[in-house]
């Protein structure tokens, strides 16, 4: 993220405490703040200096002040997606008022990479663009595209983020997931009957809840699934078909897909039809 990216996202996000924040974002931010205090102090300076008049540069403590005041929430909101981004409570800035030590810790905070894939507080902002086209190697590692025989395509795994689920003991490495062509699919969670269809790209699945933000809203009452339990990514393909990919959001209960626990922080391709349990409440996953 450049710095006119990173600012216009903060004043964009001008109160917005959710989500998750990378260093890029949260540095050029503060770049930015500095930069404005020292441009505001040098313009004073100036025109104090041409009209021969002290006046212009007394203003100079109370536009800061205006300043700071402007920039409070969106510095506070920022700090806060920047711990997210981390996997940390926007709370751990507190740790700030400790003398020295306080400071230093949260310096290390801020300087620390993001927490790979989702977690509890949102998408990895590094991922840009999850329902972009998976074209050969683009942007995807670990996985790769060829083109199979009959017209179907074939895409394949080098690692166990990529793993499908599917109850096959066949080995990860290698692992080959087959879509034949020409059929339309749209998926969708079957839950006693009652359909929730799944949009292209991410859908944040959930308890419905008065707080909840998932886009998908499970109307259960099973307290054991979290009001943003997964990520289930639906990515279109060339030929008309779709194919899924799911992520935990790092909670503390689990997702489990066709019986097999889907580990915090890993992603996995979903088969066409499986079973997804969130909690105690098992859904039927359909394509």
């Amino acid at each position: 993220m450049g710095f006119k990216e990173a600012v216009s996202t903060c004043f964009s996000k001008y109160a917005t405490f959710s989500g998750r924040a990378r260093r890029s974002e949260y540095w050029w931010w503060y770049l930015f703040t500095v930069l404005s205090y020292i441009v505001v102090v040098l313009a004073l300076g100036v025109v104090s200096f041409i009209a021969k008049n002290p006046a212009p540069l007394l203003l100079a403590t109370p536009v800061i002040w205006i300043l700071s005041l402007a920039y409070l929430l969106p510095g506070l909101a920022v700090s806060v997606r920047r711990m997210h981004d981390i996997g940390k409570s926007g709370w751990m800035l507190l740790i700030g008022i400790i003398p020295v030590i306080g400071a230093i810790i949260l310096l290390v905070f801020c300087l620390t990479d993001s927490q790979p894939g989702d977690n509890q507080y949102g998408h990895n902002p590094k991922l840009k663009g999850e329902a972009r086209s998976y074209r050969g190697h683009q942007d995807t590692p670990g996985m790769h595209y060829s083109q199979g025989n009959a017209g179907r395509n074939v895409y394949g795994t080098g690692h166990t983020a990529g793993a499908a689920f599917d109850g096959s003991t066949r080995s990860n490495i290698g692992e080959e997931t087959v879509l034949d062509s020409g059929r339309q699919m749209r998926a969708r969670l079957i839950l006693n009957g009652r359909q929730y269809s799944l949009s292209n790209g991410r859908n944040i699945v959930g308890r419905r809840g008065e707080t909840s933000q998932a886009t998908i809203q499970i109307d259960v009452e099973d307290r054991y699934m979290s009001r943003q339990h997964c990520c289930i990514t639906i990515v279109p393909q060339e030929n008309g078909q779709l194919r899924a990919k799911i992520s935990n959001y790092n909670n503390k209960n689990k997702t489990v897909v066709n019986g097999r626990v889907l580990e915090q922080n890993q992603e996995a391709w979903l088969p066409n039809v499986c079973d997804i349990s969130m909690g105690h409440t098992t859904m039927k996953f359909s394509m």
